[in-house]
């Protein structure tokens, strides 16, 4: 009878044990989850606050847009009240510098086709050299 009450005390003990290590499982689950919980919640924070200041960067730059559009404003009124000869000599100055810039980006393609060309022979000269 003391053996039987030992042995119904052992089982009742590893039940306990069972329980125990399942609840501790549990916990563990609750702990993680919870810490998701608060990092969505961090996450979301910063989303906020970082959305929060790009919407002011833009109002900023806005508003800057603004003080520039009034300035731009102001000076294409000033060039439309101009003299005719003016615009002559803007048109004269935008070609002169259109041609300055194609003579000067023409000018470059030949340096580059040169030096190409020069090593392309270099190269085809070293490799005639080894054979």
């Amino acid at each position: 009878m003391i053996e039987e009450r030992i042995r119904s005390k052992e089982e009742k003990l590893k039940d306990m044990h069972v329980t125990r290590k399942q609840l501790e499982e549990k916990l563990q689950k609750e702990e993680k989850k919870q810490e998701k919980i608060n990092h969505q919640k961090k996450v979301q924070a910063k989303s906020k606050e970082i959305k929060a200041k790009i919407a002011d960067d833009i109002q900023n730059k806005q508003a800057e847009l603004a003080d520039q559009a009034s300035d731009l404003e102001k000076a294409a009124a000033e060039l439309q009240t101009t003299k005719k000869p003016q615009e002559d000599n803007l048109v004269e100055a935008i070609t002169s510098t259109l041609g300055d810039a194609v003579e000067n980006v023409v000018d470059t393609v030949k340096a580059v086709a040169e030096v190409v060309g020069d090593r392309l022979e270099e190269t085809i000269e070293s490799l005639t050299e080894e054979e």
